[in-house]
């Protein structure tokens, strides 16, 4: 089973490094692939309709996550 990350953004294409390792164990591939399709289930989804739907209660965590976004974009 071969394991390995990668980040869908355009730093990740100029500068992020990026793992993979390789792992013999027949019993662990199947353990993976059933935890990586099981969160990807469409029925685990949540669908948002417009940005009103996304509920983030209270000031701090309002502004940790404006700051976050920001920074987020500013990086790439």
């Amino acid at each position: 089973t071969l394991v390995k990350s990668y980040n869908f953004h355009p730093r990740s294409e100029r500068t992020d490094t990026e793992v993979a390792f390789m792992v013999s164990d027949k019993s662990f591939g199947k353990k993976a692939t059933k935890m990586f399709n099981d969160d990807i289930d469409p029925e685990r989804a949540t669908f948002i309709k417009s940005p009103d739907d996304i509920q983030i209660k209270g000031f701090v965590n309002n502004l940790m996550l404006m700051l976050s976004l920001r920074l987020g974009y500013d990086v790439l």
